[in-house]
């Protein structure tokens, strides 16, 4: 793997022109490490898990003297999402279903609330389940029968 280039950014005196440099350019603290000169501190781009082929990163040496150097690699690469970047969920379902029928944001949110307690309250078994099986027979209709839904699992 090829190493890194680093091309040199800026050089602060201040601790607060670090701060702003680092909010402007989006990244967070990846690594720190404690050097004879001082302290290095590599950041990277905060949205790189989302982004992953975003390679920018950013590395501060805090000189013992107080003089900060600013470093750069690469640049922010946002074209690509992850295709991992979010688990699908059933209630962005139940969004996107509400927005493709032109409901309002409020209508939408008591869509949400009644399907998804309906999900969260709801009990799935086979459609013969009976209270007397073993855990063998439960598993054998568990992968042959149709399944029911209820509300109330104690009927």
């Amino acid at each position: 793997m090829a190493r890194r280039e680093w091309n040199f950014a800026e050089e602060f005196s201040d601790e607060n022109d670090i701060k702003s440099f680092i909010k402007q350019n989006n990244v967070s603290i990846k690594r720190t490490e404690t050097i004879a000169l001082g302290k290095k501190v590599t950041y990277r781009c905060t949205q790189a898990r989302k982004y992953p082929e975003c390679d920018f990163q950013t590395r501060v040496i805090y000189y013992n003297d107080k003089k900060i150097a600013v470093s750069t690699s690469s640049e922010h690469n946002h074209d690509n999402c992850g295709s991992t970047a979010r688990v699908q969920s059933s209630v962005r379902d139940i969004i996107k279903r509400s927005v493709a029928a032109g409901l309002t944001q409020s209508q939408t949110r008591h869509v949400v609330q009644n399907e998804w307690r309906w999900h969260a309250d709801s009990h799935v078994f086979p459609s013969t389940f009976n209270l007397q099986y073993n855990s063998i027979l439960w598993l054998q209709e568990y992968f042959t029968l149709p399944w029911t839904q209820s509300d109330n699992f104690s009927q």
